[in-house]
């Protein structure tokens, strides 16, 4: 190449830089990338921004743009996968969630209450998929980290009261109320299951009057007074009636909180110390499906009437995918989290749950089969 052709390539180049554009050279591409037009620390704090007040779908993709940008440091990175695993989990994409928790501890750049968060997180996401082994390791990670971390001990309290392991989960349940729970409820109600199990019902109705008093409005710990003869309210919630169901079928619309069955004290062999492990999910109601079957999951609502409105809004957006189904509205109490209402319909085989994702996904409705 003559010196006079390269030096016409060279400002080629240079006003290309000066443009954000790309240029060809004849033997060879140059390719220049325009300048990025996302500011990624902003679009992260944004997200974060969006993540508290309740916007779950924006906060991914601010997230997911942020990260897209490629111009945050690894400590930016982390902190934004943590908040797009969050929103993920709101949403109740438990596998994306747990990939961007992942990806966010790979980077070894997380120090302190920040890295125990990140396997705290992990640790409700795992917690939820019934992975209560991996769940109860994050749970003791972030404890490690920080020792009075109020809700990982509530949680791994959780996890060895499902195990069966009643002295350790009064243990920590003990010790996250010493450690300032700001939702004491949650350890009173599980001390009052475990006082329950193990058949000493009125210490559970001292331990259930208790939360009571730290949350009114605590429905699962009032539903269980009720159960062992105590007062107790109830709150009813009722849906409109499903396409193709006579008015008898119709009543199983009409959700009522409902009593949570006790855990049985045959449940666990004190002499031989057998664990019998649970479900991993802290639920206020019973599944509304047998353990057999399947169902699918059609959203979570903060607000029991959302979740009621939610299905009749469904009903008119699926065409007649939701024909004859029966809606149960499933409370659960995630502590660090709060209460969520789950709508669901079911019981399904699970082939049929599937098909009914799918072609619920194709309209463009969220959907999640649960269950097997």
């Amino acid at each position: 190449m003559s010196a006079l052709k390269r030096f016409a390539v060279l400002c080629a180049v240079m006003g290309a830089l000066l443009m954000g554009v790309a240029v060809a050279r004849a033997d060879e591409a140059i390719i220049l990338k325009p300048p990025p037009s996302v500011d990624a620390r902003v679009t992260a704090a944004s997200a974060a921004d969006a993540l508290r007040m309740g916007n779950a779908v924006l906060a991914e993709q601010l997230a997911s743009q942020a990260l897209e940008a490629g111009t945050m440091d690894a400590s930016g990175q982390a902190r934004t996968l943590i908040v797009r695993g969050l929103a993920q989990q709101e949403r109740g994409e438990r596998a994306g969630a747990e990939d961007d928790y992942n990806a966010a501890l790979s980077l070894n750049v997380l120090k302190g209450r920040d890295l125990a968060h990140a396997y705290f997180d992990r640790g409700v996401t795992r917690d939820e998929l019934g992975r209560a082994d991996d769940a109860l390791a994050d749970y003791e990670a972030a404890i490690k980290i920080q020792p009075r971390f109020a809700a990982a001990l509530n949680n791994r309290a959780n996890v060895f009261r499902r195990q069966g392991q009643f002295s350790r989960a009064e243990k920590d349940y003990v010790a996250s109320l010493a450690a300032g729970n700001t939702s004491p409820q949650y350890a009173y109600f599980g001390l009052g299951q475990i006082e329950e199990a193990s058949g000493n019902m009125a210490a559970a109705r001292t331990w259930y009057e208790k939360a009571v008093e730290a949350d009114s409005t605590y429905t699962l710990a009032a539903e269980r007074l009720a159960a062992l003869g105590a007062q107790g309210t109830y709150a009813e919630i009722v849906l409109k009636k499903p396409r193709g169901m006579d008015d008898a079928q119709a009543q199983d619309a009409s959700v009522q909180t409902a009593t949570m069955p006790p855990l049985r004290p045959a449940i666990v062999d004190y002499s031989k110390r057998v664990s019998q492990r649970a479900s991993a999910r802290e639920r206020s109601v019973p599944r509304a499906v047998s353990a057999s079957a399947a169902a699918v999951q059609l959203g979570a609502w903060r607000d029991q009437a959302d979740a009621a409105a939610g299905w009749n809004r469904l009903q008119s957006r699926a065409g007649n995918l939701l024909d004859g189904l029966t809606p149960h509205i499933e409370a659960a109490d995630i502590p660090g989290r709060g209460r969520y209402y789950r709508l669901r319909t079911g019981p399904l085989g699970s082939s049929e749950a599937a098909n009914l994702c799918g072609a619920l996904k194709a309209r463009g409705l969220d959907c999640m089969a649960v269950g097997s």
